[in-house]
């Protein structure tokens, strides 16, 4: 509360002004902890922050206990309104027309953020992702809404399912750090090193040491995700190489199943 007045105090000498209609707060904990208290009573100028149970930041919505429950009723809507309109001007478009619009009106709007959200989802929520990703790839091949899709559909869209993609996206970010062309603070990561060499250890990363909420974060997935690919993979020379041949991967291992 006392940071907070001299904020406001700093603000109004360097002739700011702190909008209060436009200012929220939100307190973030685990469930269990939120049970108890689930709010913020922060006062300012004699009027209350209005505390909020998530919160939107660059595009991706926040709950208090990153369920990411929000997110995903929001991308869940979006992604079925999409695809009523598609439907309904499906008589102008052929394959190749039909997968350029997913492609750009729903996968990208899904692939931004998803690795902030997507892992703290229940698995009945989760589900209801594949089943919206099913939808999609009947609408693309033009198939009738109860058609059965098996492994040959989605190679034919040239699409991974719902948590291979997570995973895919997940390494490709991963390769990144791996090459040190990603963000500064996800670059902390060291690799396994011993006096003696295996095959298995050349190029992993040590896996970080987590309890149960933090096995659901990107970087304890991400390390997880790249130890246990082949090696030959983790070689590649550069990210459209890796792309490639991570996602042929992936998309052999889905059709074997």
């Amino acid at each position: 509360m006392r940071s907070f007045k001299s904020l406001s105090y700093w603000l109004e000498e360097n002739k700011l002004s702190l909008h209060l209609g436009k200012t929220e707060s939100i307190l973030f904990a685990t469930k269990k902890k939120l049970s108890k208290c689930n709010r913020l009573n922060i006062m300012c100028n004699d009027k209350e922050i209005e505390s909020k149970s998530s919160i939107k930041y660059l595009g991706v919505t926040f709950d208090q206990d990153f369920s990411g429950l929000s997110m995903a009723s929001l991308m869940l809507k979006k992604i079925n309104a999409k695809l009523k309109f598609l439907y309904r001007n499906n008589m102008y478009f052929g394959f190749k027309e039909r997968k350029l619009l997913v492609s750009t009106l729903v996968q990208s709007n899904f692939d931004y953020g998803v690795n902030s959200w997507f892992r703290g989802l229940p698995q009945k929520v989760k589900t209801r992702f594949q089943t919206t990703q099913n939808r999609l790839i009947r609408y693309i091949l033009n198939y009738d809404g109860r058609h059965h899709l098996c492994s040959e559909d989605f190679k034919l869209v040239g699409w991974l399912n719902v948590n291979d993609r997570i995973e895919y996206l997940s390494l490709c970010l991963m390769y990144k750090i791996h090459i040190k062309k990603a963000p500064a603070y996800l670059c902390d990561v060291k690799l396994v090193s011993h006096s003696y060499n295996t095959r298995k250890k050349e190029l992993s990363y040590i896996v970080p040491k987590v309890k149960s909420h933090g096995q659901k974060t990107f970087k304890y997935c991400s390390i997880k995700y790249w130890n246990s690919l082949p090696l030959p993979i983790r070689k590649s020379n550069c990210l459209v190489s890796f792309k490639s041949k991570c996602k042929k991967y992936y998309m052999d291992h889905f059709i074997k199943e």
